[in-house]
């Protein structure tokens, strides 16, 4: 199972020696307790067999996989976008998933869906008509240039339970972080805002000052569990039984009878 109940976001500015306007930047993203549980109403039996309960092992709270769930961004501020290039992006299509689930790209980018599963898939976007639902064999590719701007949601035919999101922007870095949380780049010194994608919404965003020096900048962003993921509603409380023999009365508005003359 999936998910998160908070996370904090660590970064750390490093100007680095070799260059004035190159300053490498190392973060780390700190998982906290996990998601809301999706509950499934009482009458409806799971939807797949790993949600059934086996009456031996405990149940796992949800939790979230950096390198798997979340992407960062960083944004600079103050200065108009610049329309920048990018290399074609392989989005694998594996394990009964999209990996990783949440992916940011620059406006035309070429994305490549790659199937990495041993049956088909029949990726789609319910957001994006452009990608109508497609099958793709073993081993096989499907390109999508990117648009200008939006979020794009993937889901397949195939496979229900798959969901992805694409994030277009003009971000001036972006960076999926590893398995332990950590990631590095390299950005010009200025006033940036550091977003985190997750589930196809940014889920924090906090400013970051990176400096031409040698001291070091940190920036802690912490993400509510409300925000990531909000509780199911409450079933709605049934009306009371009405008594045996007793009329139901009408919710309806009556209209007074007109006075007498």
């Amino acid at each position: 199972m999936r998910g998160t109940l908070g996370a904090i976001c660590l970064f750390s500015a490093l100007t680095g020696a070799t260059s004035a306007q190159a300053t490498e930047v190392a973060g780390r993203v700190v998982i906290k307790g996990s998601l809301a549980v999706v509950q499934e109403p009482a009458s409806r039996r799971p939807r797949y067999y790993w949600s059934l309960d086996n009456g031996v092992l405990p149940a796992r709270a949800d939790r979230i996989l950096p390198e798997r769930d979340l992407a960062i961004i960083l944004v600079e501020r103050g200065r108009p976008a610049v329309r920048r290039t990018s290399s074609p992006v392989v989005i694998r299509v594996a394990e009964g998933g999209m990996l990783p689930s949440s992916v940011v790209v620059r406006p035309g980018t070429m994305i490549r869906f790659e199937n990495d599963d041993a049956f088909e898939h029949e990726l789609y976007s319910p957001t994006h008509p452009d990608l109508a639902p497609e099958s793709m064999a073993r081993g096989q590719t499907r390109p999508f240039v990117a648009p200008q701007s939006g979020r794009i949601e993937i889901r397949c035919k195939r496979a229900p339970h798959l969901r992805g999101w694409i994030a277009v922007q003009d971000a001036v870095h972006f960076v999926a972080p590893r398995p332990d949380g950590t990631f590095t780049l390299t950005a010009e010194p200025g006033l940036y805002t550091v977003r985190t994608l997750y589930e196809g919404r940014w889920v924090a965003e906090r400013e970051l000052l990176v400096e031409d020096s040698r001291t070091v900048q940190t920036v802690e962003i912490e993400v509510d569990a409300a925000i990531v993921r909000p509780p199911a509603p409450a079933a709605a409380v049934p009306p009371p039984a009405q008594p045996v023999g007793v009329p139901a009365q009408s919710t309806t508005p009556t209209t007074p009878p007109p006075p007498p003359r």
